[in-house]
């Protein structure tokens, strides 16, 4: 997270707590775990200032030698938390693009605020992944010198709402969660996990944050060259392959979002849910386009908009990944050997249907878990 330090602080170093919490932010900072930045006066004031001890001031001495090409992290990051000298309490507002945190200097006199931030996922899977799209967001923006840091969190369905309800209480350390939508098509409704940690966050705990991604699950980020690379030779995973590399030529590219990757689609599944559903509404539009890719599917069934054999229905619009998928992707990725797909390589998988899910969640990810490498004081 990046850490800015307001004017106020300058004005109010003869308070312990706001000298406590200078020191324990320039160890954050020293540490590699977060982003610190202040005007230059603000800078000099602390320099100036005897009561903070000789590691501390070679911390802002260091920073306020890169200053000037520091100044882009306020026009990069989408959130900020702007570090006060009066204890007000939390607060946040908008300006322009960016979220910007207040919080007071007493709230660091706790050395927990400063460790990692806490990533909550649905699995330890998800974060590897997670972690993946930053790094190429990161390339893309061309935000050298960024690191990124963070805890993995482990949720999972109604665990999630639990553990990011009790760490938005305790207000003791930054959080940011990621969410599937579940949406079965673009006018679906959320599914009960993102609904229920909807539902309990709370916008006067600003230190932790729900972010729920544009597409049904995870897998629905992974680009088809990827699980191109782990189904070679497995004909039921390549069919599927075959059929999203065929969709996402078509005009209906965006059904790749709200696919069920992992058990695939039959024909029946759509004919047979409530007609005024957004789900059904959503794929009957698509459906003419669809079943010209389907890798087995009925004619008369279309033309009955009726399944023949119900629920033993064989009409297969696409077979599925199962469910081991993304543990075989996330094996390929961290797995050093020769097929392992760099981090550019990757990149060029990336198709413009997804490049547009991907650059909104790196971008979280990279306000919410930004850092640097290690300052030495030694």
């Amino acid at each position: 997270m990046l850490l800015v330090l307001h004017d106020s602080l300058a004005n109010a170093l003869d308070q312990d707590s706001v000298l406590e919490a200078l020191e324990i932010i320039a160890l954050a900072r020293r540490e590699g775990k977060h982003l610190v930045f202040a005007k230059r006066d603000v800078l000099k004031s602390l320099l100036n200032c005897s009561a903070l001890p000789q590691r501390t001031h070679q911390v802002y001495s260091k920073i306020y030698a890169r200053l000037s090409e520091k100044q882009v992290y306020l026009q990069t990051f989408t959130r900020r938390v702007e570090v006060i000298a009066l204890d007000t309490g939390l607060s946040s507002r908008m300006e322009k693009h960016c979220k910007v945190i207040s919080v007071p200097a007493s709230y660091f006199c706790d050395s927990a605020l400063i460790q990692k931030t806490l990533l909550i996922t649905e699995n330890l899977d998800d974060a590897v992944l997670y972690q993946t799209i930053t790094k190429i967001y990161m390339q893309w923006k061309k935000l050298n010198g960024i690191k990124m840091l963070f805890d993995p969190y482990q949720g999972g369905g109604s665990t999630t709402k639990k553990a990011y309800k009790l760490i938005q209480d305790k207000q003791e350390r930054f959080c940011l969660c990621l969410l599937d939508s579940d949406k079965k098509s673009p006018k679906s409704p959320l599914g009960n996990t993102a609904k229920d940690v909807k539902k309990i966050d709370k916008t006067n705990k600003p230190l932790c944050e729900y972010f729920i991604v544009g597409v049904r699950e995870i897998e629905n980020l992974i680009p088809t060259k990827l699980y191109s690379a782990v189904s070679s030779g497995d004909n039921n995973r390549m069919q599927c392959v075959h059929f999203l590399e065929q969709l996402e030529n078509t005009i209906i590219a965006e059904a790749r979002k709200y696919l069920d990757i992992k058990d695939g689609l039959k024909l029946n599944e759509i004919l047979q849910a409530s007609p005024n559903s957004p789900f059904s509404k959503d794929w009957m539009n698509w459906l003419n386009n669809v079943s010209s890719l389907a890798i087995k599917i009925s004619k008369v069934c279309i033309k009955n908009k009726e399944c023949l054999k119900s629920k033993n229905c064989d009409c297969i619009i696409t077979t599925g990944l199962g469910d081991k998928i993304l543990e075989a992707v996330i094996k390929l990725i961290e797995t050093p050997t020769k097929d392992q797909p760099s981090i550019q390589k990757i990149a060029e998988m990336v198709e413009p249907i997804l490049k547009s899910e991907w650059e909104p969640i790196g971008e979280i990810i990279t306000a919410w878990c930004c850092s640097a490498s290690k300052i030495s004081t030694a």
